[in-house]
């Protein structure tokens, strides 16, 4: 049987949250969303957030699905790449591509963003506290690029793929505000 607590921690619940929570002071602001580095990244911090806040989304869905006995047995785990991004805690930067259902939308509004960021905040804080009683069944869902995952390491891979787009936002801002000084 497959490993369900294979990089998750105690705390990772908590730092979701928190970085979900700190991600208010972005949402907000439609100059921060507007900003683009083409040199670090073809997408603006805006496009970062709707792309990562929509993930978010998807995998509380899929946490959610386990939580109703949706998910199924596990059969492979996760795969090579899962093991490394989940137990490293980091994904390396230019390693995957957003499939099509998680691309930013256009023309997404900070309103809109801070509403999906407060949808993630509270579905994350609902489920969150169940994550070890919803792994006791057993179930996993597939993710097309980690395999499987039980409802906390869906959640670990949350925190890590935000923290990955949280530092690619940081890294642009950093650079717009260099190129402007």
């Amino acid at each position: 049987m497959t490993d369900l607590q294979v990089g998750t921690r105690p705390e990772d619940l908590h730092l979701f949250v928190e970085l979900i929570e700190s991600l208010g002071s972005s949402t907000g602001d439609e100059h921060r969303l507007s900003l683009r580095a083409e040199e670090i990244s073809s997408w603006s911090v805006g496009e970062h957030l709707d792309h990562v806040l929509t993930a978010d989304l998807l995998n509380l869905k899929a946490a959610r699905l386990i939580s109703l006995g949706r998910g199924k047995p596990p059969s492979e785990g996760l795969n090579e790449a899962g093991h490394r991004v989940l137990t490293g805690g980091v994904i390396p930067l230019g390693l995957a591509q957003a499939p099509e259902f998680v691309l930013p939308k256009a023309g997404r509004s900070a309103t809109q963003l801070e509403e999906l960021r407060v949808g993630v905040l509270q579905g994350w804080q609902k489920l969150g506290p169940r994550l070890d009683q919803i792994d006791e069944s057993g179930q996993v869902l597939h993710h097309f690029a980690v395999g499987e995952l039980g409802a906390k390491q869906w959640l670990r891979f949350a925190l890590i793929h935000t923290r990955h787009h949280v530092a690619i936002v940081d890294r642009i801002v950093a650079h717009v505000g260099e190129s402007s000084g």
